[in-house]
């Protein structure tokens, strides 16, 4: 017998298959609650009958969702609808055995149940097109069980389907026609609930038990005798016992107290037609609970009580003279609440209270005001995702407490681990004063509770003192979690961590270095000699350094030969300074302002040293000549070194991403692309190419045919792309080979090292 899952929606079958799969199907799921008979489909030959076909039921999850429902129950339909219409009886029983499994476990919901109600009549008709009179009778009795009064329209079942049902229901049901009072009182026929707005239910043939109840008055139960295809007429009336309150409330899930004494808590949801008045007009019906009745309430004064965490309570005297219905007026719940008042709240700044974000009560204004319950919070501002503003506090209910603000990038120590208690505090002590002092960031203290974070994430003395010793970079830390807690926890815009090294003295500490997100989660290494004034000057500057991302050009490249003790011209950019000052190929320098060079590097020396725009006096030797030329350096831009000199001008990553960071805060469209060029490198050295991939791909860099320009991104693309794996291979060739297009573009500033060489070769790796 083939499963179900090789079932193939959509698979044609002649007519004996057909009669096959509905007497499997059948067999197999059965039809709830009506039995079935072996003789079923009796003028089918067992030769007939392909057990390739037949199917078995798989026991569903009894969670699915609705939308899975209709999908199966659309294919099904167009089945029914096509020309092969027996082939739709295995879809249908399918999602007959769904539906019972959901309703065994959770119930059905009312689009579920009218989806029951569509299967049933389909299978009918099937069954009765197919010559199965007792299957077709088991799914009418099946259908009378789930809806007894059912009366099919035209469109939606057979003349002959309509007949059965009706035939049958004068074989198997009574008609009772109930007159109630009061009329909205609960009826129950066995213990089973029916409507009686119509004025008439079914019930099964026999004896039975009805009853009827309703909050305020006493319960009835009779004994009734009902006959098949025969109408009964009934008038039942209860007796008055008690007063009872209605009541709906805002929110949902209120504690309801009548003298002191719980009468329950509110739930669901209003229903429709459910109209508030007066001030609970201004909210939605949805936001309303479903009616709560206190039943059996005394006459006289009696005290109502609506009570919910986080809100102000209700309370109400009411007198009750009467055993009626009193209809309450909704019940509004004003919420707790007290106000911070942002003074100096910059324009775009958004804030966050306990690291979630939120909005102000009135957007858009210069002191934007927040309502909160009452408590203690943790109140950040932040503009972009550089400055913030960062305070504790205690609010009380009904208070107005105003925060000034004021932004910086935040700078956040997390505090000193290692040595005895006496160097760490000093060390604390000499950080914290260190580094207020500094003029970009601001410092914010998050030792107290910092420590422990780290520790959840197996950050302390030890583990970073033993990446200490290994000269490594603590790599069994997982970063990028240290990252995440405290950027979600203590955040900041830079961390630093100090860590005394475990020797006799404690003389040398190691300061951890590590950027908030999108920085890479890998932090860098300070050293810092402790009682050293001017090391902790050096930190401070460090902490302030700034990436360069312009230099000075001189429009040629330049190398040291072994046939001139000068540095020796091999290239003039196009249009660019050198050739201005009629320098060419095969030149040689052999002087700057007046002092002899001997190298390429002093030579690189004095071009660094000066600035974009000033001029240099070069003394030049052409073949037996030398000539003194005036040379206007043209600026260019700088991409960072592949490979940071020790104590160059490069600042450390962490710190140069945070600088770049901010940066771009004020960037325009002329540097914005070089400083996500910088950003993209940092990654990338990060083992990050997914997220330089990320970075590189919005950026739009100038379309110049030399220097550093679109071709330097597409090349450093090339190279992120071909890291992230074999099915980005194309891609990567694809950005290699724009960057091989162009022969005089550079790596990192105008008279820097080619591309394109570089280009072709990563090509040739590629196999392209």
């Amino acid at each position: 017998m083939k499963p179900l899952d090789t079932f193939r929606p959509g698979q044609r079958h002649a007519r004996s298959a057909a009669l096959a799969l509905a007497l499997g199907f059948a067999a197999l799921t059965g039809i709830a609650h009506t039995p079935l008979h072996a003789q079923a489909f009796q003028g089918v030959e067992e030769e007939d009958l392909d057990e390739s076909e037949s199917l078995a039921i798989p026991v569903e999850d009894p969670g699915l969702n609705v939308d899975e429902l209709n999908s199966l129950m659309a294919e099904a339909e167009s089945l029914f609808a096509g020309a092969d219409r027996p082939a739709a009886l295995p879809l249908y029983g399918h999602l007959l055995g769904m539906l019972d499994a959901q309703d065994q476990t959770r119930g059905l919901e009312p689009e579920q149940q009218e989806l029951l109600r569509r299967v049933l009549l389909r299978r009918g008709d099937l069954y009765l097109e197919l010559g199965g009179p007792e299957l077709a009778q088991d799914t009418v009795a099946r259908l009378l069980a789930v809806e007894p009064g059912i009366r099919p329209a035209p469109q939606d079942a057979s003349p002959e389907l309509i007949a059965a049902i009706d035939e049958q229901r004068r074989s198997t049901l009574g008609e009772v026609n109930l007159i109630v009072d009061p009329f909205d009182a609960q009826v129950k026929i066995d213990g089973r609930e029916v409507a009686t707005l119509d004025g008439s239910v079914w019930a099964e043939a026999g004896p039975r038990v009805l009853t009827l109840s309703r909050p305020g008055y006493s319960s009835l139960e009779r004994q009734i005798d009902i006959e098949a295809g025969r109408a009964v007429t009934l008038e039942l009336a209860l007796e008055r016992s008690s007063a009872i309150l209605r009541l709906n409330t805002r929110p949902i899930g209120a504690q309801i107290y009548l003298d002191g004494v719980s009468f329950g808590v509110t739930s669901g949801t209003a229903e429709e037609g459910f109209l508030p008045q007066g001030a609970a007009a201004l909210y939605r019906r949805e936001e309303f609970s479903d009616e709560l009745v206190l039943d059996a309430v005394e006459p006289g004064l009696r005290v109502l009580e609506v009570r919910q965490d986080g809100f102000r309570s209700y309370r109400m005297e009411l007198r009750i003279d009467e055993a009626i219905d009193y209809q309450m007026p909704p019940v509004v719940l004003e919420p707790q609440s007290g106000q911070l008042v942002f003074g100096d709240f910059p324009l775009g700044a958004t804030i966050q209270v306990d690291g979630e974000p939120v909005e102000p009560d009135v957007p858009g204004v210069s002191r934007p005001r927040v309502s909160l319950p009452p408590g203690g919070y943790h109140v950040t501002v932040t503009a972009g995702s550089t400055r913030m503003f960062s305070t504790r506090l205690q609010l009380s209910d009904r208070q107005t407490m105003e925060v000034q603000v004021k932004l910086r990038p935040g700078l956040a120590f997390l505090g000193v681990l290692g040595g005895d208690e006496r160097d760490a505090a000093n060390l604390r002590k000499g950080l914290l004063l260190g580094l207020a002092e500094s003029e970009r960031w601001a410092l914010i203290d998050r030792s107290p509770e910092a420590p422990s974070v780290l520790e959840r994430l197996g950050v302390d003395g030890v583990s970073l003192r033993a990446a200490l010793r290994g000269g490594g970079d603590a790599r069994g830390i997982d970063w990028p979690a240290v990252q995440a807690a405290l950027d979600a926890q203590v955040p900041g815009l830079l961390y630093v961590l100090a860590v005394i090294d475990q020797d006799l003295l404690g003389r040398q500490a190691a300061v951890w270095v590590l950027g908030a997100a999108p920085s890479p989660p890998r932090p860098d290494r300070l050293e810092l000699k402790l009682g050293d004034s001017a090391a902790m000057l050096g930190l401070r500057d460090t902490l302030d350094a700034s990436v360069p991302l312009r230099r000075a050009s001189l429009g040629a490249v330049v190398v040291d030969s072994d046939a001139d003790p000068h540095p020796v011209v091999v290239h003039v950019t196009p249009a660019g300074a050198a050739e201005a000052a009629e320098i060419t190929a095969g030149d040689v320098i052999v002087g700057v302002g007046g002092l002899p060079v001997s190298s390429k590097a002093e030579l690189e020396e004095r071009v660094l040293a000066a600035e974009s725009g000033e001029s240099l006096e070069l003394a030049m030797q052409r073949g037996p000549e030398t000539r003194s030329v005036r040379v206007r350096l043209a600026p260019s831009p700088r991409v960072l070194a592949s490979s940071p000199a020790p104590g160059g001008d490069q600042p450390p990553e962490s710190i140069a991403f945070a600088d770049l960071v901010l940066k771009s805060e004020s960037a325009d469209d002329s540097t914005r692309w070089l400083l996500q060029l910088n950003q993209a490198l940092i990654l990338l050295r990060a083992d990050d190419p997914a997220g330089a991939v990320q970075v590189l791909r919005r950026i739009r860099a100038p379309q110049t045919s030399h220097g550093v320009g679109q071709a330097t991104v597409d090349y450093y693309l090339g190279i992120a792309l071909a890291r992230l794996g074999p099915e980005y291979l194309d891609d990567a060739r694809k950005a290699l080979e724009r960057a091989a297009a162009l022969p005089d573009a550079r790596r990192h500033h105008a008279d820097g090292a080619w591309i394109a060489p570089r280009a072709r070769a990563r090509l040739q790796n590629l196999g392209g």
